[in-house]
């Protein structure tokens, strides 16, 4: 019995001081338990505001935290508008309670483009959103004993890391249309049609090659190979031509600001008049039809190119 007693003393001793080296742990507040929450976008038709039913549209993803302690996460976002290139001060534009975070989950969460555009006033509300506009989100977390968490202090291999990320501190979504890659991507033939400068750059010009390709990471980018139809490289301009990336917005391709040595070529299509053609993506047929028009500000030259799908 005598042995039992030391036996047993002696357990509850050991049990003590395990538990009292617990309680009196030297490590800084923090170090045990951060910010777990990371988004992942599982809703390929919420990825982006859809321009074609804009009223109806919103950005939606799934939230996963393994934090029991979350009081809230505020999503900021800046609005940036394409044509005018002004992006607007940071404004909170989603609160999510840490309380609607169920079994380390909350699914479906979403931001309209309404919310968004009464948000940052845009005339008209969502319906006075553009193809190309954008809004970038940054990600700041609250914790219930006053600490918070943002990409300011969070490392950037956990914050960023592709596919891994524990915590999602910033991403974009734009306003566009869904584009079905398939029939834009591939060889076309480029002609210049038209140029107000006819006498340096006469058209039709001579037919040239050029690759289309998805770019990303918006799912309506791409890249074409070249888009002066090598107008320049009897100036001295380089052989291979310029390249450029343009939108494919519902139909309409919006060249995206693209320098050259001569001068930044801009797009021409939001008001072009004749005998300009109209911007334009046909893919009615295998030989897709693609009108781009362009305007190069440093010599005020604009043209029209013309590109059909090999």
């Amino acid at each position: 019995m005598k042995n039992i007693l030391i036996k047993c003393l002696f357990a509850a001793l050991f049990v003590g001081m395990v538990a009292s080296c617990k309680e009196e742990s030297p490590l800084p507040n923090g170090i045990l338990t951060g910010i777990n929450a990371r988004i992942i976008f599982a809703y390929p038709d919420n990825t982006y505001f859809n321009l074609g039913d804009i009223s109806n549209a919103a950005l939606k993803f799934d939230l996963y935290s393994k934090n029991t302690d979350i009081d809230k996460i505020e999503y900021s976002a800046k609005y940036k508008n394409f044509a005018s290139g002004i992006t607007s001060a940071a404004k909170v534009v989603l609160t999510v309670p840490g309380s609607s975070v169920v079994g380390g989950k909350l699914l479906a969460a979403s931001v309209t483009a309404s919310d968004l555009a009464t948000a940052f006033g845009v005339p008209g509300g969502a319906a006075g959103l553009a193809g190309g506009d954008s809004f970038s989100f940054t990600t700041k977390a609250y914790l219930t004993d006053g600490r918070t968490y943002d990409a300011s202090n969070i490392a950037s291999s956990i914050a960023q890391a592709p596919g891994t990320s524990s915590f999602t501190s910033a991403f974009t979504a734009y306003v566009g249309c869904a584009s079905d890659q398939a029939p834009i991507v591939g060889k076309y033939t480029s002609i210049m049609t038209y140029t107000d400068d006819p006498a340096d750059f006469p058209t039709p010009s001579t037919p040239q090659t050029v690759t289309i390709t998805f770019k990303g990471p918006e799912p309506f980018r791409y890249n074409i190979s070249e888009i002066t139809a090598k107008a320049y490289v009897a100036f001295g301009g380089q052989a291979a031509g310029y390249p450029g990336d343009f939108f494919d917005i519902c139909g309409v391709p919006v060249l995206l600001p693209t320098t050259t040595q001569f001068g930044t070529v801009v797009d021409w299509s939001a008001g072009p008049v004749p005998p300009f053609s109209v911007a334009k993506i046909d893919k009615a047929t295998a030989n897709t039809h693609i009108i781009l028009n362009m305007f190069e500000t440093n010599n005020q030259i604009k043209w029209t190119l013309d590109l059909v799908k090999q």
